[in-house]
């Protein structure tokens, strides 16, 4: 059941309804058998898996806190296994030609043992006290809107609004609402037209070169940015509503001036997963092998950064799957972070003799131009089946480039006409009109809102003109959405 399915916009508000209707101290209850209901109603063959995630990690956390040394090492060593064996079993033996299609991957199974293994290691760690309330934690690792595709949410953030039973107030239920219209907008008029165009291109990539294949390259930045983005602001306003407040996943990635920048604003919640449980550890385990200032002519500290970065993106790659071009995305990401640490003096140097400064718009310009355009380099290789796909899709990229290059000096233009969109790029030129207007409306939206605070804005105006951009949204949905079934990209990860 999608968050975007007639069936969901029905169940959710008579939710909603009986939720607020009962005392307050069975709206948590309630939560945790709609929640379960939920998951049983999508996944009932893994139902048993998401129990078994409960219980083991539940009791493990209970007994990490209570014993000390080796005891509490080996606890805490067997429930991280158990939780990667869950992850691996389901994610990664399908990948094997001997099973396929035995195994397929349970939704959520990514997200929820993610939030598991945070949960434990903080325990482990001694940041935070073990939940003894088998129920608060039940509904802290199964919580319906997030079990999906997340956030991935701290236990030290949502544990303690879990036992503060919220009560009813209608402007965060308004502010959730505004929430859902704004992810559905994203998700059926954004994502799910360009997914058209991108997965023809994509699908017949042998058929296109040069500018059709850039730009459905640049479609599917876009697509996957409003898809993910989309489920996260349906999934925050939800739990708003119900008076929980989910973590702020995106932050416009694409207006990042560096890669560094980039991933701050891109995933927020798998990406400080990243940094506190992969990249910081390793980054401290090398250093204290490291006793020399420099190796083979680098300085360790750059040493230790490039080792750590490659590790966390090539595992970033690898969970989303064991395909090379996974990898392959995780790791361009890592080498261009490492690259881009590497060059750092001699960019500033660059920058000073073209008198660039930093508050300068030029670098701005310059910053968003080049990462833009490395992030959609790296997602090639994501969107692409395979390896060899993506190196296809490149190649052809640069062949169609250099005709196009030669039918402009030849001012051969009706050619390059033919050359630009090739045969066509799955959509009308109407419904191209509306893709390119719906990217542009949502990067413009989602800019005036970090300028102005458009939701402070919109809450101090008239009822009237409130409720009439409701129903311009409502129906610009209804009228310019992909309305089919889609179901959200990163429900496969």
């Amino acid at each position: 059941m999608s968050f975007i399915s007639f069936t969901f916009f029905i169940l959710f508000p008579l939710f909603t309804i009986l939720f607020f209707k009962l005392k307050k101290e069975f709206r948590l209850s309630f939560i945790l058998i709609g929640s379960m209901a939920f998951y049983f109603h999508i996944e009932p063959r893994f139902f048993l898996v998401l129990i078994a995630s409960i219980i083991g990690n539940y009791f493990s956390s209970v007994m990490i806190e209570r014993n000390k040394g080796s005891r509490k090492n080996i606890l805490f060593l067997l429930c991280v296994l158990f939780n990667i064996a869950i992850l691996g079993i389901f994610k990664y033996l399908d990948h094997f030609n001997t099973i396929k299609n035995e195994f397929y991957l349970p939704l959520g199974l990514s997200f929820f043992t993610f939030t598991s293994l945070a949960y434990i290691i903080d325990i482990y760690r001694g940041q935070l006290a073990a939940e003894k309330n088998i129920g608060v934690f039940s509904v802290f690792l199964t919580f319906f809107p997030k079990i999906q595709q997340g956030p991935i949410e701290r236990a030290k953030d949502l544990l303690p609004q879990l036992k503060v039973p919220p009560g009813f107030d209608y402007q965060r239920i308004t502010d959730g609402m505004r929430m859902m219209l704004w992810g559905s907008f994203k998700k059926t008029v954004v994502a799910d037209r360009l997914a058209v165009a991108v997965n023809h291109v994509y699908g017949n990539q042998s058929n296109y070169s040069g500018a059709p294949l850039i730009l459905a390259t640049v479609f599917f930045a876009f697509q996957i940015y409003a898809d993910f983005s989309g489920y996260t602001d349906i999934a925050r306003g939800l739990a708003l509503i119900l008076g929980y407040r989910l973590a702020i996943n995106f932050n416009r990635p694409y207006a990042a001036r560096s890669i560094g920048d980039f991933w701050s604003r891109w995933h927020i919640s798998f990406s400080n997963w990243l940094r506190d449980y992969i990249f910081l550890p390793v980054s401290s385990f090398i250093s204290w092998k490291l006793k020399r200032r420099a190796y083979f002519g680098l300085d360790t500290n750059h040493l230790i950064y490039g080792a750590a970065v490659f590790m966390t993106f090539f595992i970033c790659g690898l969970w989303h799957g064991l395909g090379m071009n996974y990898i392959t995305w995780g790791l361009l990401f890592a080498l261009f972070l490492v690259l881009s640490r590497l060059t750092i003096k001699i960019r500033t140097r660059i920058k000073k003799s073209l008198h660039i400064t930093r508050r300068s718009s030029l670098q701005g310009l310059l910053g968003i131009s080049a990462t833009f355009t490395l992030v959609c380099f790296a997602w090639i290789f994501f969107r692409a089946e395979n390896l060899q796909a993506a190196i296809n899709i490149i190649r052809n990229i640069f062949i169609g480039l250099k005709t196009m290059a030669i039918t402009l000096k030849n001012l051969e233009f009706d050619q390059l006409k033919s050359l630009l969109l090739g045969s066509g790029l799955g959509l009308s030129k109407n419904e191209l009109l509306i893709a390119f207007l719906a990217v542009i409306f949502m990067e413009s939206i989602e800019y005036l809102n970090m300028r102005f605070d458009l939701q402070k804005k919109f809450q101090v105006k008239p009822i009237y003109f409130r409720w009439a951009v409701y129903y311009t949204f409502v129906l610009v949905i209804l009228y310019f959405g992909v309305l089919k079934d889609r179901g959200f990209i990163y429900s496969q990860f």
